[in-house]
This record gives C-alpha cells, sequence and structure tokens, in this order.
C-alpha cells in the first residue's frame, strides 16, 4: 500500500501477531461489521447461519472444491491484511460479496425446506433475513442517498467567478472539481495535506492566511461527507473575521463562498 493512504486505513488492518484481547477479538468483531455494511444485513446472527448451513451442504454434497473455491479468496484477503498489503474495510472488499451469497442463498434454501410444516416460522425467517436488504432498497429508490452533490456548486462557482478570482479548496473537493472541468482546466489551490491527516486540516488552512489574505477577493470551495459540517463553520467563522462575505451557494455535502478582503482592518 502506498505510505499515504497507510495512516488512513491502519485500524483497517488484521493485528497480527495479536498483543491484546482486542487483537484477538478484531476479525469476528469485524466480520459482523462487514454484515452490516457492505453486505446489506442487520441480523448478523441469521446471516450466520444461513452462511454456516449453506457452507456444511455444499460440503456433504461432494461439492468441497467449490467451496474451498469460493473461501480461497477470503482467505487470502484475511492473509494479506495480516501481512499489512490490503485493508479489510466496507467498500474495499466488495468484490468478495458475491462468494458470500452464494452460501448464504443455499442456506436459506436449506432452512426454508425444514421449516416447510411451519410455514409461519418460515416466513418469519425469510422476513428478518430480507428486510433490510428489501426495505433499504426501496427506499433508496423512492429518495436517494445525496451524499456530494458538488456539479450544481461548481457549475455555480464558474459561473459567477471572474479570472483574476483565486480559488481555495479542500483536499477532497479537487477530485470532483478536476473532473468538472476537465474539459477547460481552472487553476486553484489546497490547504490540506493529502490522506492520513483529518479531513480538515485546521494548521495547513491557517498557514494559507497569508495566500488568500493577499487577494481582493477569493472564492472557498467546501466538499465533505455526512456529518462533517462543523469543520466547515469552524473555518467560515474565521475568514468572516478575516473579510465579507459577498456570495454563498451551497449543496448536499458541497458548498461555495465568494469572500471579499479589501477591507482588512476591520477584520482585524
Amino acid at each position: 500500500m502506498h505510505p499515504n493512504f497507510y495512516p488512513f486505513w491502519v485500524t483497517a488492518f488484521l493485528p497480527f501477531p495479536p498483543h491484546s484481547f482486542s487483537d484477538l477479538i478484531w476479525l469476528p468483531s469485524n466480520a459482523l461489521n462487514l454484515i452490516n455494511k457492505p453486505l446489506g444485513m442487520v441480523t448478523p446472527g441469521i446471516v450466520i447461519l444461513t452462511f454456516v448451513a449453506g457452507t456444511l451442504y455444499l460440503w456433504r454434497s461432494q461439492k468441497r472444491f467449490h467451496i474451498l473455491l469460493l473461501n480461497l479468496p477470503i482467505l487470502t484477503l484475511v492473509i494479506a491484511s495480516a501481512l499489512k498489503f490490503y485493508p479489510l474495510s466496507d467498500r474495499l472488499v466488495l468484490f468478495i460479496l458475491p462468494l458470500c451469497y452464494i452460501p448464504i442463498a443455499e442456506g436459506s434454501y436449506q432452512i426454508l425446506d425444514c421449516l416447510n410444516r411451519n410455514r409461519i416460522v418460515g416466513l418469519v425467517f425469510l422476513f428478518l433475513l430480507l428486510l433490510y436488504p428489501v426495505g433499504g432498497g426501496l427506499t433508496r429508490m423512492i429518495r436517494p442517498q445525496l451524499v456530494q452533490e458538488s456539479r450544481p456548486v461548481i457549475a455555480r462557482l464558474l459561473e459567477n467567478r471572474k479570472e483574476d478570482e483565486p480559488i481555495f479548496m479542500n483536499f477532497a473537493a479537487q477530485h470532483a472539481f478536476n473532473y468538472y472541468t476537465r474539459e477547460e482546466p481552472v487553476e486553484y489551490q489546497i490547504w490540506e495535506v493529502p490522506v492520513g491527516t483529518s479531513i480538515y486540516n485546521k494548521q495547513c488552512f491557517f498557514e494559507m492566511e497569508e495566500a488568500f489574505l493577499e487577494q481582493d477577493r477569493a472564492w472557498f470551495f467546501f466538499c465533505y461527507l455526512p456529518g462533517e459540517e462543523a469543520y466547515e463553520y469552524i473555518f467560515l467563522s474565521y475568514l468572516d473575521a478575516k473579510g465579507d462575505q459577498v456570495d454563498a451557494f451551497r449543496a448536499e455535502g458541497a458548498s461555495i463562498y465568494l469572500y471579499d478582503f479589501r477591507d482588512r482592518d476591520g477584520g482585524q
């Protein structure tokens, strides 16, 4: 793994060799977390039961080679995590989800077949197993989850910005900005250091004070995840003490602000 990314994912590596009780329970605890995200289930007991039942059935059905083949990537992933080559964390393990669903589906079928005489128990079992994935999917279809609606924010910025007005942004904002300005690149400055530090690095921001105070007017582009809005408010309070907010535009997870620093004496 690249050195810049290692500090960010350090807690997602399997502790090996284990030095404490928390290290010993790290793997089962992390596996339970993965059942919720990204596997998409909220009933870990039922999921584990169906997975084990499906695995045992396939093993007893003389399909042992298939079971070994299904579990080989998972075993390889665990070894790679122990060697600090690959972190075990939500979106980074999406590729093993189909391997998990196969024994879960087989186990669910076998359990429902055993409960065929007691349909009420079978229906309750099926309801608990599929409640979250089906309900969550329908909810997202009706009300899509918006994380970072940066496109309209960037469009508003480019529409209202003058050529002599610089753009400052946090590190996470540059990727969306580069994508939406790829045909006509626009210069900007980043006030953060790369991955491995806090999302909003205050020290880097304050060290760039002279850079944006040298400008008459400057734009600030924020891009963040839900729950991180507090960082933006901290910096806006700081900017309000240094200049006047002339324009602002916000969307889900992204925002822009135009500040005028010409009246610096009043902000000191």
